[in-house]
């Protein structure tokens, strides 16, 4: 199991609440485990006012259907973007870059940054991609 935590922002730093309490609600149906995240990094350039949540990843489905939870807020708002954390381990989407992704492409860095967060990869922890 790995423990996600999903920072949802704007570009323009005005996440209204009501996409915040929408966008978690959606996680919680589709992958199950929520839990209140912490704060997100003081000063995360772009994530002012953001919500974040931790997500427990139990298999490898419950990553399939968060990535389609991300997809279908990309496709409504091109300036929404999420932080997916593990460990020190980082990944920023944006939403007018993450549109273009394919669902698998996006599940691959997820993946990529639950395996770090976990040691499992020789990567140091860090920011393995901003898209």
């Amino acid at each position: 199991m790995a423990v996600l935590n999903l920072t949802l922002g704007c570009e323009d730093g005005r996440l209204d609440r009501e996409t915040a309490a929408s966008f978690r609600s959606d996680v919680e149906r589709s992958v199950g485990a929520v839990g209140a995240g912490g704060p997100p990094e003081p000063g995360a350039k772009g994530i002012a006012e953001a919500a974040t949540i931790a997500v427990a990843i139990l298999s490898t489905q419950a990553v399939t259907q968060l990535v389609g939870v991300l997809k279908s807020y990309f496709e409504r708002d091109r300036s929404l973007e999420v932080e997916v954390a593990v460990g020190e381990w980082r990944v920023r989407l944006k939403g007018g870059d993450a549109r273009r992704m394919t669902a698998f492409e996006i599940e691959k860095l997820i993946e990529r940054a639950m395996a770090a967060g976990k040691g499992e990869t020789g990567d140091a922890p860090g920011d393995p991609g901003r898209l």
